[in-house]
């Protein structure tokens, strides 16, 4: 499984929606990226210190991506490729979930809400510059 869905290694995958849920896909395709909110169903419990893959200190798991969470949600933002609102498969792009993995909910990715490049990221810009 890809670190991210922004990693290079991201696959392309599909997404299911139950059927008591697609009539909330309508208008769904216009939007390039959706935010995928899961339930990570396989994910281990979680310390609450971490030593991240780009750092040799530890920090607080609520600091960093850590796959293993205290409470395993998570969020992807995907590509998306293809709707089909009759079957309920979203065919999506740079996906970083295991097959199974229990969709809460989607959310239309917009970029002006969604991206904020000036923002601080702690540890992380500065374990990016050491590395």
């Amino acid at each position: 499984m890809p670190r991210s869905s922004s990693a290079d290694t991201a696959r392309s995958g599909e997404l299911h929606v139950l059927p008591e849920f697609r009539d909330g896909l309508a208008d769904i395709s216009g939007f390039e990226r959706v935010w995928v909110i899961v339930w990570k169903h396989q994910a281990r419990a979680a310390p609450l210190r971490v030593r991240p893959r780009i750092d040799t200190d530890e920090h607080g798991v609520f600091s960093t991506r850590s796959p293993d969470r205290p409470n395993p949600i998570a969020l992807s933002c995907v590509k998306l490729l293809a709707v089909n609102e009759a079957t309920g498969v979203i065919r999506v792009e740079r996906i970083d979930l295991l097959d199974g993995t229990p969709i809460l909910d989607i959310k239309p990715y917009i970029p002006e809400s969604d991206a904020f490049p000036e923002a601080a990221s702690g540890w992380h810009a500065r374990a990016k510059m050491k590395g």
